[in-house]
């Protein structure tokens, strides 16, 4: 079975598309039917006009020279009309995969949602990345279960193998203190908001702990105003690192205490954003760290529950306080989420297991289509 995956995102392009798409074809199981990439990306930057015909030769290019058996569309729009066109000329089966706000972008508006369930409806399978999405796809009529699936992103095991860095490389001096981190684009449905909101009452009963707050984004300068605002005892123990390196990323996870990111739903210009998994719930249990997170998208499916660390009903600071200092005093319980999350991070969430569960999906319904005379 050759595979071609059509995708405007893939490394060494960033962010967690990308990276998804990257691990996959990396760690495919059987090397001598590795994926074959075709992403239009650049091309299409360079082209305001007339975009789908460079599209559609560009595919069909590909499938004749690669011998291709079944596509996998990275972007449902606009990638997934490609799919869908040369599936009703030549009926070569088609899969599509959803993250989370791509499917609620689909949806925007009457003439979207007209594609998008053209698209799906044809699709021979619809791969989510979480289970949120893939109740959302069922819910709105666009996927049976037997046609959807969910093949959530896994975290690297290998992540300690980065160059070293140590309290010696940092423009600031860190005293031996307990630190809460989180690590996150700097955006609004990420929570660190709640987070600044809830220190003040946090700092009154641990004292000797430090917030550590890694990423870049367009929330930055408000999430400076909201520390500036806070009691100046406060200010002192917070620091924002902005982007940082690999290195240094790893050192304060190997080097905190508690991880935190109490993402949210947000409305975007009328469309709902939200956390569609949260791959650094799992590299902080790699690290040994107990995580914290809200019950919203798909982080409970991220976090365990009392096993991994704790998954909240709601991000009122207070709520986030009582959680923070639950941690904070008991040891015992920190270490005991910190050795079972990364249990289960290495053995439910790894890029050689979700590669083989796709495998196994794409087969299935490659088997189907042969059966019944799709190609």
């Amino acid at each position: 079975m050759k595979l071609l995956l059509l995708t405007m995102e893939f490394p060494p392009q960033f962010g967690g598309v990308a990276e998804y798409y990257g691990r996959l074809v990396e760690h495919w199981p059987n090397r001598e039917e590795a994926i074959v990439v075709l992403q239009p990306a650049d091309a299409l930057a360079k082209k305001r006009f007339f975009k789908w015909p460079f599209i559609h030769r560009a595919l069909n290019r590909a499938i004749r020279e690669k011998n291709i058996d079944l596509i996998l569309v990275g972007q449902i729009l606009p990638l997934g009309m490609s799919a869908y066109l040369y599936f009703l000329l030549n009926r070569l089966p088609y899969a599509v995969f959803l993250h989370g706000l791509d499917f609620s972008l689909a949806r925007r508006n009457v003439w979207k949602r007209f594609l998008s369930k053209l698209i799906l409806r044809s699709a021979a399978a619809i791969i989510c990345t979480n289970n949120f999405t893939a109740q959302a796809v069922k819910d709105a009529g666009l996927g049976s279960e037997s046609k959807v699936f969910v093949v959530h992103p896994a975290a690297l095991l290998n992540w300690e193998a980065s160059p070293g860095f140590s309290a010696a490389d940092l423009p600031f001096s860190r005293p031996e203190k307990k630190v809460l981190l989180s690590i996150g684009r700097l955006v609004p449905r990420k929570g660190f908001d709640r987070v600044l909101s809830a220190l003040p009452l946090v700092f009154k009963q641990a004292p000797d702990l430090l917030y550590i707050l890694i990423g870049a984004g367009p929330d930055q300068f408000r999430l400076e105003k909201i520390r500036s605002r806070l009691p100046a005892d406060c200010q002192e123990k917070i620091y924002f690192r902005g982007a940082v390196s690999t290195a240094e990323k790893n050192y304060w996870l190997k080097n905190s205490d508690i991880f935190i990111m109490p993402s949210r739903e947000e409305k975007v210009l009328g469309i709902k954003d939200f956390e569609g998994f949260g791959i650094v719930y799992l590299e902080a249990n790699l690290a040994g760290l107990p995580v914290i997170g809200v019950q919203s998208g798909g982080v409970g499916e991220a976090i365990k529950s009392g096993e991994s660390g704790l998954l909240l009903p709601d991000d009122r600071p207070k709520t986030i306080a009582r959680a923070i200092l639950d941690l904070y005093h008991s040891p015992e319980k920190r270490a005991l989420f910190g050795r079972q999350g990364r249990e289960r991070a290495r053995n439910d969430f790894n890029w050689p297991g979700q590669a083989v569960k796709l495998k196994l999906i794409l087969e299935k319904i490659f088997a189907a289509h042969q059966t019944i005379g799709c190609k």
